[in-house]
């Protein structure tokens, strides 16, 4: 029955047929699967598998799902799924009461699968029927829930509690919040469910919950569930209609209008305003808008109620101040200022209020806060008293009060009010960090490092100082009531007024710092007292210098210091009124120094520092009191020489600084101070040290030794009058012996220490000593040094030399400046090398530069150089060092030029105009050269102050990139790249896109560069270039958007992009070209023939190595397959074919007759798995979409798919076939039909796996692709796929392809076999004579299959044929699966028996004799496992055909046993096993070859005593075997005619070893015993039966039986009882 239903829905060809036979059998076929019989329930699957793929992408055809529904089972459910997604919208809610129905008492898996359905259809439900028919459709009852409408109102629940998720991973899913993993699997369909759908679904669900179906106890639960949902429906906040609406449910009738005229309301008709709970619900939302924020006056009418209703509470109270801040901060500027004072009344109230909670406080402060601007414009006399509030909260003791009022300071009043500013000072040394920062905030200093660039912050305007500082007198006025009388205090330190306080600070106080300050102010008072006062305080002050508190000793050294100080600054002045005791006051003086030079030599630095800036500022006045040299006392060269030995002993910087500074002052207020000379020397010792500070301040101590008062470097707090100062003392004599000195000596020194303190030093002179007329005499030979000092690798040199040029030329003339502007620009243009004389001690690289000995030694000075190339025998490589170093010297001198140029720049820019069209191409990349970046940024905005000149040079930039990218030197191609990047960046390049090319193959060549910083360089400018191109690109109207594609694109798909080697270069170049197809598709049209095939071939080359690394390491045949797939799955989805895909819309005959012959050899001789793949899903789509167009091309494309090597990768295999399917549906008749027959004769001429493989998939790919064309070759091709399908089982993937082939086309096996018989014939016949093992064992099989389903006879000639060749393939040697052609000469015999016996014996016709005679030749075979079969087959026939051939047989067979038991040894024991099973296979045959027409005594004996004799010393097996064989002899030979005398014979051969058998441990033989004892005893009677056993053998019977008979196991016990009873 199943064959034939198979078969009708085989031949139903249209939709309809197929409709109307699933209605009709469907549902039977369904319930077949419960049928115990395996091989129906097999059949069965068949044929569901068969209508499966019928109607899997045929929706239009109908399923009988009121039949499904009746007898809904596991299988059902598919069906119904299936069936009920074809159904309209209408026809599904028709259905849903059944499927309600159906939920009944069924399992909860069933229950899901059908919930699974109802669920999208309940917001239609409850349009469609009444609340009382969902009632009952549901299963509710007087408001009680039946089992499965619980179940219905779980399944909703869970529904409403499942997250939404992007992807749903079944294998790797986790429990969600209120759901377990068996929750989740239930509600996910098939497929999954993405969050749209799954947001949908629940809107559904509660919209159906709505409709009062439940009552609220039921659903309660759901709706709490959806209020936490994470999605919800958009809302326009903004709708005035929605803020009008929430105004009126909160305020009720009260609501009010700016109309002049309110509308009169009927008492009946007035509304209440919403309770609290409502209003809580409605201020969250209505704080969503802006517009309510202007909503006036309902918003002031929701505050008020808010904060002053007499039932509101704290929770409304907060909602109403955070409302109130929503109103400041979003209501429009005319609405605000009308609601301001409203709501500061509000706030008052508030504030005042007794009970407030945290969160009320902070909405009150945020709301101030925001309304701080209204406040901006108030009057004078508000504004005194906001002040005044303001004052009196800075210093509330709680924090937030303190905090705020500096906030409204800083927000409402300018920063140039005094009172504003004094409340930050104020809050800048409060306690708490926060007010702290705000405070600094108010006084500007929140972000700038010092008071420099404050000063130069134009945003910033600090009040007048002296307004200020009179509003802090005030402030100390009113305070000193309450604090100190002597002092102002702050929180952050005192300002001390009385001299007695000050004298106790100084001797008192615990910082250095503080003592100075006092002791300097001291100094200052008493130094202007009359002389005895003076002489008398600072004697005083003398004797405490040696106290033993260090407070006490500093205090009082400082304060007679500063005493001497300021009396000397005093008798400087021509106009003092101080009367002076000069006499007196000298000697006071030199003891004072005296004091001074002692704690010259202290230990303590506070008192060396403190001695020096007293000697500092003494000396500047006026010449020390003291002879210029004294033997035995104190004198101006023993103050010298103590200050030379401390600067040469001490090692703090600090005090070093302050030394050189003091040694620097001597000579300036006494230019005949003696033996400077040697004072000079001293400060140039310090060239060799490394403090960069001090080297400075020397400088400044040598400009003070020779200009003296004209030296800028004076550091001294009082000068002499302009009167008492003599300008011409400047030694222009010791100024000559500096420079030369400093020229000739130490400029040239081999030391760059040395050198690097010379150039300092000379910059020094210039910068504070620039007034001397000497100095104009030594520009010339100091500039020559700055030049030379331009190209040392040190950076501070470069920059000292580059800014004394930019010094030279402020003081030079004009001939001056005309040089140097010169030698710059070449310097930056060209570099300027070095013309040094090298030493032995010249230091070429700096420390570590170019790296150290294996040793560790340097590898710096020309020396050590010379000794490494000397120890590696290269001489030559010393030269190579002095060319690195050379090229250093290059760039080092273009650096320090640009610091100096950016000097000179803004004053010569006249004289810079002629060189500008080549300076500034230069100066543009050089400011991204890494070594001199930063000077040449200088010198860039310096020179270019407009950034129109780069729009102006943009050419001659270009140009200059252009050809420096590749440049020799890495920074030349580092900068270069940089400043490619940032010259595309944001201008317009119309002027340069010729140059893009150019810029493109460049920087994809340098992104391979041997350095890693110019790669990354490189990469940066590769992007720019990717945005710069694809905007131009993308803008389709533009005229050059061609031009660019046109000369980009052929660079990117050359060997230099996506070609290239690098991996960077082909993404970078991939990607340029995918966005470049997404944005500008249209572009790429002239270029398809050559961007297809390189896409394509990019697919495998830019494919990760590890997945080839991975694909050979697997050695699991299904596990590359799997990896194989998704790579090809991948291959589809990338980038790359996307691209491919967008440029098919543009391919048209033009393009593919210049595409196809380079798709041609890809196909044929592509590398890689993508690339195979994606020229298969290319041509597809191609056939998909330009049909038409690539019809004249697709025989080729078939060829070349056809011709390509077959690929031993199986999924290669697949996308080509495929490929060939879709190609066949296009291409015409002829080439379709040599593809057949190609096929056809490539699947026998080559024996390998690849090429059957590849035919069964051409043949799957035609048949599913271009099933029309499939059938007119099916007679062709069927026969073929028959044989094929009987493959060996090892090859089980390629079977299946065959076997599906032959199910989805042909009406079932015996269908196929009756349409298909005689070309199934042929082709075996043919295979059988092939020179392939495989080939002929497939054919015989197929011939067994044949046989086996054939429905009537094969004809005479048509099976003479088949046995001729089959017969013809036994004759020769043995090979693997010869086998199989006995069997199918067997089977053949069996099933055309008829045909057969009606054959004549004329000699030529094959008989059934002739076969037999063959098969008994066969049974001779050495090979064991063959001769059992020919044996088996031979007696199977005999014994079919009923002809007696038993003696011929029993004599083959004879010696194969008598063979066996003569071996011995060890002989015997290796073929035991083999044997066993050969002696089991002899007897089985020997029991059917027996012919019931034996009637000879002799023939009959003898067999019975070969089985007995055999039956009692062998095998269990054998022994089976023997048993069932003499069954079958008793069977045919004996009956209850029998004489005695027969009976007798068998009886005495077979008895006794039969109940010997009965003793074996094995069942089976027990069994087989009882059965032959069973079939002899029940044609004897029980007289006759004691007539011919012996009574001996008769009472051993009974026994064995008996023992039997009570056995455990059912199959011994019933048979021995059953021969019991016959005994």
């Amino acid at each position: 029955i199943l064959e034939r239903l198979l078969l009708r829905f085989g031949l139903a060809d249209k939709d309809e047929q197929l409709e109307k036979e699933l209605n009709k059998f469907l549902p039977p076929v369904l319930l077949k699967l419960s049928y115990p019989d395996e091989d129906v329930r097999k059949k069965v699957l068949e044929l569901l598998n068969h209508i499966n793929k019928r109607i899997r992408n045929q929706p239009s055809i109908k399923l009988p799902l009121e039949a499904l529904l009746d007898q809904f089972q596991n299988f059902t459910t598919i069906y119904l799924k299936m069936g009920f997604t074809r159904l309209s919208l209408s026809d599904q809610l028709q259905l849903t009461p059944k499927l309600f129905n159906c939920v009944i008492k069924k399992t909860s898996v069933h229950q899901d699968r059908i919930f699974q359905l109802i669920i999208p259809l309940l917001e239609n439900l409850k349009e469609k029927y009444s609340v009382e028919e969902l009632r009952q459709m549901i299963g509710i009852v007087d408001d009680q829930l039946s089992n499965a409408a619980n179940a219905f109102l779980q399944y909703l629940l869970d529904v409403l509690c499942m997250p939404y998720s992007t992807q749903i991973d079944l294998s790797k899913l986790a429990a969600s919040p209120c759901l377990s993993l068996a929750s989740i699997k239930r509600i996910i369909p098939e497929g999954g469910i993405n969050p749209d759908q799954l947001e949908k679904v629940k809107l559904g669900i509660l919209r159906f919950l709505a409709a009062d179906i439940f009552i609220e106890t039921q659903i309660a639960a759901h709706l709490i569930i959806a209020t936490g949902d994470v999605r919800f429906s958009v809302i326009d906040w903004e709708s005035l209609q929605l803020i009008t609406t929430l105004y009126q449910l909160y305020l009720g009738s009260s609501i009010k209008t700016l109309s002049k005229t309110q509308p009169q309301i009927k008492p009946e008709d007035q509304r209440l305003p919403a309770s609290n709970r409502i209003k809580l619900l409605i201020i969250p939302q209505i704080m969503k808008s802006t517009k309510a924020a202007d909503e006036f006056p309902p918003c002031m009418q929701v505050i008020f109620d808010a904060l002053n209703a007499p039932t509101t509470t704290l929770r409304l109270k907060t909602l109403a101040l955070q409302f109130m801040s929503h109103v400041c901060k979003k209501s429009s500027n005319g609405r605000i200022k009308v609601m301001g004072p409203i709501l500061l009344s509000a706030l008052k109230k508030s504030v005042v209020s007794e009970k407030e909670d945290a969160n009320s406080r902070s909405a009150i402060r945020d709301a101030l806060i925001d309304m701080a601007p209204c406040y901006k414009s108030i009057s004078e006399t508000d504004r005194t008293i906001l002040e005044n509030l303001i004052l009196q909260y800075v210093e509330h003791t709680i924090v937030p009060c303190r905090l705020l009022s500096v906030r409204l300071a800083n927000i409402i009043f300018p920063t140039d009010n005094v009172i504003s500013r004094y409340v930050c000072v104020l809050a800048s040394g409060d306690s708490n960090e926060e007010i702290r920062e705000e405070g600094r905030h108010g006084l500007g200093i929140i972000r700038i490092s010092n008071i420099a660039e404050l000063d130069s912050s134009s945003k910033y305007k600090f009040p007048l100082f002296i307004k200020l500082l009179q509003y802090v007198r005030q402030q100390m006025e009113m305070r000193i009531t309450t604090n100190h009388p002597r002092c102002f205090k702050t929180e952050s330190g005192i300002l001390p007024f009385a001299p007695t306080t000050l004298k106790e600070i100084f001797l008192n106080g615990v910082s250095d710092d503080c003592r100075l300050f006092a002791s300097r102010l001291y100094g200052m008072i008493i130094a202007s007292q009359e002389s005895v006062k003076y002489i008398t305080h600072v004697r005083e002050l003398l004797e405490k210098c040696n106290n033993s508190s260090f407070e006490v000793q500093h205090g009082s050294f400082a304060s007679a210091g500063f005493c001497l100080v300021y009396r000397t600054y005093f008798t400087s002045l021509s106009d003092s009124k101080i009367i002076f005791d000069s006499q007196s006051e000298e000697i006071l003086a030199k003891d004072v120094l005296s004091c001074i030079a002692t704690r010259l030599s202290d230990s303590q630095a506070v008192f060396i520092n403190t001695a020096c800036t007293i000697l500092t500022e003494v000396a500047a006045i006026k010449p020390l009191p003291l002879p210029n040299e004294y033997d035995h006392g104190l004198s101006k060269v023993s103050i010298a020489k103590e200050l030379k030995i401390r600067l040469n002993k001490v090692k703090d910087k600090k005090v070093k600084e302050n030394l050189c500074i003091t040694i620097g002052h001597l000579p300036v207020g006494d230019p005949h101070f003696p033996k400077l000379r040697e004072l000079i020397e001293t400060l140039l010792q310090e060239s060799k040290g490394q403090q960069i500070d001090l080297l400075f301040t020397v400088g400044k101590a040598l400009s003070l030794v020779t200009a003296r008062y004209l030296s800028s470097a004076i550091q001294c707090s009082i000068m002499p009058a302009e009167s008492a100062r003599n300008l011409n003392q400047h030694d222009s004599e010791l100024m000559r012996w500096l420079l030369d000195m400093l020229i000739t000596r130490y400029a040239p020194n081999p030391n760059p220490m040395t050198r690097q303190a010379t150039c300092i030093w000379l910059f020094s002179i210039l910068k504070y000593s620039g007034e001397m007329p000497e100095l104009q005499n030594w520009l010339q030979q100091i500039q020559t040094v700055f030049i030379n000092f331009l190209t040392e690798n040190d950076e501070i040199t470069q920059e000292m030399a580059s800014s004394g040029l930019g010094l030279l030329y402020d003081i030079g003339g004009s001939t001056t400046k005309d040089t140097l502007v010169d030698m710059l620009v070449s310097t930056l243009t060209s570099g300027r090398k070095a013309g040094t004389h090298v030493t032995s001690d010249t230091v070429i690289f700096q420390q570590k530069e170019i790296g150290e000995t294996p040793e560790g030694s340097s590898m710096s000075t020309y020396k050590e150089l010379c000794a490494v190339a000397t120890d590696l025998n290269r001489p030559d490589l010393i030269y190579k060092f002095m060319h690195l170093a050379n090229h250093n010297a290059l760039w080092n001198s273009r650096k320090g030029a640009a610091i100096g140029f950016s000097s000179i720049a803004s004053q010569a820019r006249k004289e810079l105009e002629p060189y500008l069209p080549k300076l500034i191409p230069r100066l543009f990349r050089y400011r991204f050269d890494p070594k001199i970046q930063k000077s040449m940024n200088s010198i860039w905005s310096a020179l270019v102050p407009d950034i129109k000149v780069v729009d102006k040079y943009i050419t001659e930039i270009a140009d200059d990139l252009s050809k420096n990218l590749t440049n020799k030197y890495w920074r030349v191609r580092q900068s270069s790249c940089l400043a490619v990047s940032d010259l595309l960046n944001g201008r317009s390049i119309d002027n340069i896109i010729s140059y893009l090319p150019k810029f493109w193959e460049s920087c994809l060549l340098v992104m391979d560069d041997i350095k890693e910083t110019v790669r990354k360089a490189a990469t940066i400018s590769c992007q720019t270039l990717i945005k710069v191109t694809l905007k131009i690109g993308s803008d389709l109207n533009s005229r050059v958007s061609h031009q660019v594609v046109d000369n980009v694109l052929p660079i990117l798909l050359s060997d230099k992009g996506i070609g290239s080697r690098v991996e960077e270069i082909r993404a970078i170049s991939l990607s340029t070209v995918v966005e470049i197809g997404k944005k500008a598709a249209v572009t790429l049209k002239p270029h398809i023939a050559v961007l297809i095939p390189t896409m394509i071939e990019s697919l495998s080359s830019l494919e990760p190595q590890a997945v080839n690394y991975l694909y050979l390491q697997i050695r699991d045949q299904d596990t590359q397959e799997l990896l194989d797939t998704h790579r090809v799955s991948a291959s589809k989805s990338s980038p790359m074919m996307d691209t491919v895909k967008l440029c098919i819309d543009y391919i048209d005959e033009a393009v593919l007759a210049e595409l196809v012959p380079k798709l041609v050899p890809l196909i044929k001789h592509g590398i890689g798995v993508g690339t195979k793949a994606g020229c298969s899903h290319f041509i597809i789509q191609l056939v998909n979409q330009k049909t038409k167009e690539l019809a004249p091309y697709a025989g080729r494309l078939l060829k070349a798919f056809s011709n390509a090597p077959k690929d031993r990768n199986l999924s290669i295999l697949k996308a080509y076939t495929l490929a060939i399917g879709h190609l066949a549906k296009i291409a015409k008749e002829i080439t379709v039909s040599k593809l057949f027959i190609t096929l056809k004769d490539g699947y026998f001429e080559t024996d390998n796996d690849e090429n059957e493989n590849y035919c069964g998939l051409v043949f799957r790919a035609i048949s599913e692709h271009a099933n029309e064309l499939f059938k007119n070759y099916r007679a062709e091709a069927m026969p073929l796929i028959f044989l094929a399908m009987h493959q060996n089982d090892s090859d089980s993937s390629l079977k299946s392809i065959w076997k599906e082939l032959w199910i989805e086309n042909t009406p079932g096996t015996e269908g196929g076999v009756r349409l298909y018989r005689d070309g199934i014939l042929d082709i075996c016949c043919k295979s059988l004579s092939s020179q392939s093992w495989k080939m002929r064992e497939k054919a015989a099989k197929s011939i067994v299959t044949l046989a086996d389903k054939q429905s009537g006879e094969i004809p005479l000639p048509s099976l003479s044929k088949a046995l001729t060749a089959l017969q013809s393939a036994l004759v020769g040697s043995m090979w693997d699966g010869k086998e199989s052609v006995l069997n199918a000469i067997t089977s053949l015999c069996k099933a055309n028996m008829n045909v057969l016996k009606s054959q004549k014996q004329d000699g030529e016709s094959i008989t059934i004799d002739m076969i037999i005679d063959k098969f008994m030749r066969e049974c001779r075979r050495s090979k064991v496992s063959y001769k059992m079969v020919a044996m088996k087959s031979v007696t199977t026939l005999l014994k079919e055909f009923k002809i007696d051939r038993f003696v011929e047989f029993k004599t083959i067979v004879i010696p194969l046993l008598e063979e066996s038991e003569n071996s011995e040894g060890g002989e015997k024991r290796k073929k035991e096993e083999g044997d066993i099973e050969l002696k089991a296979c002899i007897f089985e045959c020997l029991g059917n070859a027996w012919h019931d027409t034996i009637t000879s005594p002799d023939v009959t004996k003898r067999y019975l005593e070969l089985m007995s004799t055999s039956l009692t010393k062998n095998t269990w097996k054998v022994q089976m075997q023997i048993l069932l064989a003499a069954e079958k002899f008793a069977e045919r030979r004996y009956t209850s005619e029998t004489s005695d005398e027969l009976w007798k014979d068998l009886l005495s051969n077979l008895l006794l070893p039969t109940l010997e058998c009965l003793d074996e441990k094995y069942i089976a033989v027990k069994v087989c015993a009882l059965k032959l004892l069973e079939g002899i005893f029940k044609h004897l009677s029980v007289n006759r039966m004691r007539n011919v056993v012996t009574e001996e053998n008769y009472q051993m019977l009974l026994v064995k039986l008996k023992a039997l008979s009570t056995d455990s196991r059912s199959q011994l016990s019933e048979r021995a009882n059953q021969i019991l009873k016959s005994l």
